[in-house]
C-alpha cells in the first residue's frame, strides 16, 4: 500500500507491504487522493535475513548504526529494546530509499509505531535544501518566531507564554523544518513535536529566531553573524558522518543568519520575557520597513 504525506511542502511517498494504522501526529500531514508526483520515495520490503556487512559501523548509537559500503549509506535501526536491528534504511544518494524490514521483528508495534522512525527524514529533506531545527515556533501576526536552545531550556514554555499573553498560535513544540523559497525563509510545522503534542501542518515566513537561556532576570541582545551561526548550527539535526549533508547544512545556516535576525533571550518564565522580546521584534520590523521604504525611494528617485 502507498501513503503520501506532505511535510515542509514536500510530498513523501511511503510504500509498505501492509496497512499503516494512522498515528494522530501524522494525520494533518496525510495527502488524500494524491495525484501529483512525490519528491521523496520510500519502499519498505520484508526480508527474512538481516543484511550482512563487510565493514564495521562508521557511527554507533543506542538507536541506530551507520554503515558505508560501495558509496551507499546503510542505517540499521534498533527499536523496542531489542539487541539486534529491526530495519535497515538504504541511502544511495538520490531521492529513492529502500528500507528492509527484518522479518524476525515485523509485528504490530513495529509496523504501526516505528515505521516513520525508519525514514531518517533529515537525510532526505536536506537534499531538497531543507533542514530541521530543534525549536518550538509560534505564528505571530502571520510570521514565525522560533524559540531554540538545548533540551530543557524552556522552548515550549516561552511559546506557551506567548499563547497565554499575546493570544498567538503555537504551531509546533519541538521540531521546525526550515526552507527558503523565492528568497523568503519559512518555518514549517512537523509531525515531530516532542512532549508538547503540538504538530500542525502550517508554515509562516520567519521574522526572527530566539536562542534561549535561563536567567534570574530578563535580558535580550541581538547576536552578530558569527554568534548566530554557532548558536543555530548546534540545534540543527545533522548527520556528521555524511560530509555532503554536513556541508549543505553549513551553507544553509550561513545563508539563514545573513537574512534573519537572531536574538539571545536570557529570561524568566514570565510575562516580562514576552513583552521584552515583542518590543525588540516590533522595533526591528519597524526599522526594516523604514529601510525598505528608503531603499525603494532611492531606486524610484534614480
Amino acid at each position: 500500500m502507498t501513503y503520501v504525506y506532505n511535510i515542509a511542502g514536500l510530498n513523501i511517498s511511503i510504500d509498505v507491504p501492509y496497512e499503516i494504522k494512522f498515528m494522530r501526529r501524522f494525520e494533518d500531514f496525510y495527502v488524500k487522493n494524491n495525484k501529483s508526483q512525490s519528491d521523496i520515495y520510500y519502499n519498505f520490503i520484508e526480508v527474512k535475513e538481516r543484511k550482512k556487512f563487510k565493514t564495521l559501523p562508521i557511527h554507533r548509537s543506542t538507536e541506530f548504526n551507520i554503515y558505508y559500503e560501495d558509496s551507499i549509506f546503510y542505517r540499521e535501526f534498533i527499536y523496542l529494546n531489542n539487541k539486534e536491528p529491526n530495519t535497515c534504511l538504504v541511502d544511495r544518494g538520490d531521492n529513492n530509499y529502500i528500507c528492509y524490514l527484518y522479518n524476525k521483528y515485523v509485528h504490530e508495534e513495529v509496523q504501526y509505531s516505528n515505521i516513520f522512525d525508519s525514514l531518517a527524514l533529515e537525510s532526505a529533506v536536506i537534499k531538497q535544501n531543507v533542514f530541521i531545527l530543534h525549536s518550538s515556533f509560534i505564528n505571530y501576526q502571520g510570521n514565525a518566531i522560533l524559540f531554540s536552545g538545548d533540551s530543557g531550556v524552556g522552548k515550549s514554555t516561552q511559546a506557551n507564554l506567548w499563547e497565554k499573553y499575546k493570544n498567538v498560535e503555537v504551531v509546533n513544540g519541538d521540531r521546525a523544518f526550515i526552507r527558503k523559497i523565492n528568497n523568503i525563509w519559512y518555518a514549517y510545522g512537523s509531525p515531530f513535536s516532542g512532549s508538547s503534542k503540538i504538530y500542525k501542518n502550517e508554515s509562516y515566513p520567519i521574522t526572527s529566531i530566539v536562542m534561549l537561556k535561563q536567567a534570574k532576570e530578563n535580558k535580550i541582545i541581538r547576536l552578530d553573524k558569527k554568534q548566530a551561526f554557532r548558536s543555530i548550527v548546534r540545534q540543527v539535526t545533522v548527520n556528521r558522518w555524511n560530509s555532503d549533508f554536513y556541508n549543505n547544512v553549513i551553507d544553509l545556516v550561513d545563508e539563514l543568519t545573513n537574512d534573519i535576525t537572531v536574538y539571545l533571550l536570557e529570561c524568566l518564565p514570565n510575562e516580562g520575557a514576552v513583552n521584552l522580546l515583542e518590543e525588540y521584534i516590533k522595533g526591528d520590523l519597524k526599522n526594516e520597513s523604514k529601510d525598505n521604504w528608503a531603499s525603494n525611494s532611492k531606486l524610484f528617485i534614480w
